[in-house]
């Protein structure tokens, strides 16, 4: 139900321009960390434990952040999930 109403949300709504314009959309800071993470950790020597480290990192990082957002309440949920999925601008 809650992607079923993010996905009502964005598409009447989408993504306001006025505000990612004047700060970097989410999708995108997740996307500059694991970057950053990679060109950090994807090299010789040890690249392999080095990897799997940093995807247990990463999916921990993601699961402790929809803890949080799930002990604010399914409207918070709802909204954050409608601008991550960013269909019209993304």
């Amino acid at each position: 139900m809650t992607l079923f109403l993010a996905l009502v949300l964005d598409a009447l709504l989408g993504e306001p321009k006025w505000l990612w314009s004047r700060m970097p959309h989410p999708a995108v800071l997740m996307g500059n960390l694991i970057a950053r993470a990679t060109s950090m950790f994807n090299h010789a020597p040890h690249q392999k434990p080095k990897g799997v480290i940093l995807c247990i990192g990463l999916a921990g990082l993601g699961g402790l952040a929809g803890l949080v957002l799930a002990q604010l309440g399914p409207l918070a949920e709802i909204l954050v999930t409608a601008i991550l999925v960013a269909q019209k601008s993304l």
